[in-house]
């Protein structure tokens, strides 16, 4: 069972990634925080991401401000919304250059989850763009943006990894980036999704009277666990909140959610992604958190777990662990690819 209430020592920067979700607290504060708490939350909620969130309950009295500390909070909204709205003209571009070679692309994170998944757009704010492609389409989309002036902004490894091994390839245009996804995540674990299972059950979603698709609420919860427990090695609050708006969501489907973990053996991620977003955000009992808290990782889990756990060398122990879930058939060729790799 999770705790009821929310502990008053928590810091108040996750007390907001927790506004509004079920548990929260009406009112985060009672009284104005002084300079130097308002400060350090203000400098917290940028770094985690949180920004529109905390213009959402500034607004909303779940946090007093004084009239100083109200327009600090607008100043980074207006240019945090000001970066999501170029962003998203670039995903609009970007959608229109892939239809030239018919691609219709999923939308993943930022824009999507904002549109579909936040209590208001302006609460989720982002900083690129992710876009989900077949592989076999990688080379023709990777041509097309070269061609209107885009650059990768990593060394290829060839077309062949691009199209088998990579998670995303990162592409640099009108000083925004764009991520075409192969995949959900680096490593062993991303190269266990099924792609055919990916591109399923799409939901549209729209943009200026433009209509994109994004996930299905349980790909979405998937992903934003894998994207807590395998990314950064501490995960943003924002990331943690997607969770918890996902889960706690009336329309979840917790067992598509669990079978899709299952299906794609990424059980371990899954629940690690979960529990951690549980407990930080008191998020409320379910069937996903209570499999989440039951569920123990094998040994060899345990061991492809800990090659995403240092951001040093991660790339590295990843490409070692891939190697214990990859076919024999497809070994040689990721071998082959890696040797191109400067170290």
């Amino acid at each position: 069972m999770m705790p009821a209430g929310r502990p008053v020592r928590e810091p108040v920067v996750v007390q907001l990634a927790g506004w509004r979700l079920p548990n929260s607290p009406i009112r985060i504060t009672n009284q104005p925080l002084g300079d130097e708490a308002f400060a350090a939350l203000l400098r917290d909620a940028t770094r985690h991401k949180l920004i529109g969130v905390l213009a959402g309950a500034v607004g909303e009295g779940s946090i007093p401000v004084t009239p100083g500390q109200f327009e600090q909070v607008a100043e980074h909204h207006e240019a945090a919304m000001q970066v999501a709205i170029e962003l998203e003209q670039t995903l609009l571009a970007a959608v229109d250059v892939l239809a030239e070679v018919d691609v219709e692309p999923i939308v993943l994170k930022g824009s999507a989850l904002a549109r579909t998944v936040a209590l208001e757009p302006e609460h989720r704010t982002f900083g690129d763009v992710d876009l989900l492609v077949r592989s076999t389409e990688i080379p023709a989309v990777v041509a097309a943006f070269e061609g209107i002036g885009a650059r990768r902004a990593f060394e290829s490894l060839g077309t062949e990894y691009d199209r088998r091994f990579a998670k995303s390839i990162t592409m640099r245009w009108k000083s925004h980036e764009i991520d075409i996804h192969r995949t959900l995540a680096p490593g062993p674990f991303g190269l266990r999704i099924s792609e055919a299972d990916l591109h399923r059950d799409r939901v549209p979603f729209d943009i200026g009277g433009r209509s994109l698709l994004a996930f299905d609420p349980e790909r979405h919860l998937v992903h934003a666990c894998l994207h807590a427990a395998l990314g950064d090695v501490e995960p943003f609050l924002a990331n943690q909140r997607d969770i918890g708006l996902l889960v706690t969501q009336p329309g979840l489907n917790h067992v598509r959610v669990l079978d899709l973990a299952a299906r794609w053996k990424l059980e371990a991620p899954v629940a690690k992604g979960l529990l951690a977003a549980a407990k930080r955000l008191r998020l409320p009992a379910s069937t996903s958190t209570a499999w989440a808290g039951a569920y123990r990782p094998s040994r060899q889990e345990r061991f492809l777990l800990a090659s995403y756990q240092r951001e040093q060398s991660r790339f590295r122990r990843t490409a070692a662990a891939s190697l214990l879930v990859l076919p024999w058939r497809d070994r040689p060729a990721y071998l082959r690819a890696l040797t191109r790799r400067k170290y």
